[in-house]
């Protein structure tokens, strides 16, 4: 019996700060933040995760010109490794290694923007079928797409 593992998350939020390299090694690493609401004993309640992204090989070259605020969707592999510090023994670090990102709008704002839109409420996104539609920015640059 032959079993198929896929490993492959999509996430988008917005940068808590500019990815920058941190720790061993050759990556740059940042933390996305993302903001939900949900319905606890008839109260609306906003809930905020952070997300700990880390780029490498191209991606890395991309995820250089983030900035703090900047909304960005990424194709990303769960990963679990060890602390690397040679006196931290306990605990595990759980990242996201980012193989595809995409900007979908800068964190900077003109006083002319529009403000951002209030997040969509869950139950309203599996109403209405969108949690299992290709975003809109995906099939923009899918249909923009010329062979040369």
């Amino acid at each position: 019996m032959h079993h198929v593992i896929a490993n492959r998350c999509e996430l988008a939020g917005t940068l808590t700060s500019k990815p920058e390299y941190v720790g061993p090694g050759n990556y740059l690493r940042a933390r996305l933040a993302q903001d939900w609401e949900y319905d606890s004993k008839g109260k609306v309640q906003t809930h905020r995760q952070f997300i700990q992204l880390q780029f490498a090989g191209d991606t890395k070259l991309l995820a250089e010109s983030f900035d703090k605020g900047d909304n960005i969707w990424v194709l990303a592999q769960y990963i679990r490794r060890s602390p690397t510090e040679k006196n931290s023994t306990e605990g595990s670090i759980h990242e996201f290694q980012v193989f595809q990102v995409h900007r979908i709008e800068t964190g900077a704002r003109t006083a002319a923007a529009p403000k951002s839109e209030k997040p969509v409420h869950q139950s309203t996104l599996r109403a209405n079928g969108a949690s299992t539609r290709q975003p809109d920015f995906l099939e923009a640059s899918t249909n923009a797409w010329v062979p040369l």
